[in-house]
């Protein structure tokens, strides 16, 4: 059911239009917009992107979106749920939903929990029944520490009909555990010529003070050996020194 369209439509014009004065207001660049339009109109989401592109930003502007465009009939029963591996990104996520939203009428109080607390696992090498869910829109952080078993049972967990969106970084914080699921989720995308789901990429970084460190990164990512050499021997960037042996 991931692969299908949700339970719950919202209205294409009333959408576009929440995301316009967003755009107008400054609140969002258009690769986050495109971010928010696509988990807002299929079943799985993946949004991927480096350090201070806006993901868990864009993600809490997402929550903002689907609840202002919520009959206040759906908003009675409506569920959002927000998640992530370790409870530290837990608590990030959380910080940062309450810093963006701030109040909003009639908005519930939403903890975010670890994979392990939302699942119900005590014991992972045992755990053999996934829980099931009942939220309509679930937002998981960090997803590339997600291994393959603990995945699988997200994926088993989730309501029919519900929205499911994958947050992270590709390039950082693997699994402890067996499987890149999240990265073989962008990989698969990728190669195919028709995909079954959207992925978004956030290319532009926002915090100044990371721009030229990101950059020096993604020249490594890309395999860029004489780019990363030049930087490297002329470097300033604050926390990379070269050592010479």
């Amino acid at each position: 059911h991931l692969l299908t369209t949700p339970t719950l439509r919202l209205e294409t014009d009333s959408l576009n239009h929440a995301i316009q004065i967003l755009r107008q207001e400054h609140h969002l660049l258009e690769e986050q917009a495109q971010a928010i339009t696509q988990a807002c109109s299929h079943s799985l989401t993946i949004v991927t992107g480096g350090p201070g592109t806006g993901k868990t930003y864009t993600a809490d502007l997402l929550v903002k979106v689907f609840w202002q465009l919520l009959t206040e009939e759906q908003k009675t029963t409506y569920q959002i749920v927000i998640a992530a591996p370790t409870g530290k990104a837990a608590a990030n996520l959380q910080h940062s939903l309450n810093r963006v939203l701030g109040p909003m009428d009639r908005f519930p109080s939403i903890q975010a929990k670890t994979l392990h607390a939302l699942l119900g696992i005590k014991h992972y090498a045992t755990t053999k029944d996934p829980v099931r869910l009942s939220a309509d829109l679930l937002i998981v952080d960090e997803s590339s520490m997600i291994d393959l078993k603990m995945m699988a049972l997200l994926f088993e967990s989730l309501k029919p009909g519900s929205r499911l969106v994958l947050l992270g970084d590709k390039h950082q914080l693997p699994a402890v555990g067996a499987g890149s699921v999240f990265v073989d989720l962008i990989d698969l995308h990728n190669a195919l010529s028709k995909a079954l789901y959207p992925c978004v990429s956030l290319n532009v970084c926002m915090r100044a003070e990371l721009k030229s460190l990101i950059d020096f990164a993604q020249s490594i990512n890309h395999g860029s050996f004489d780019e990363v050499l030049g930087i490297l021997n002329r470097s300033s960037l604050q926390g990379v020194k070269r050592l010479h042996f």
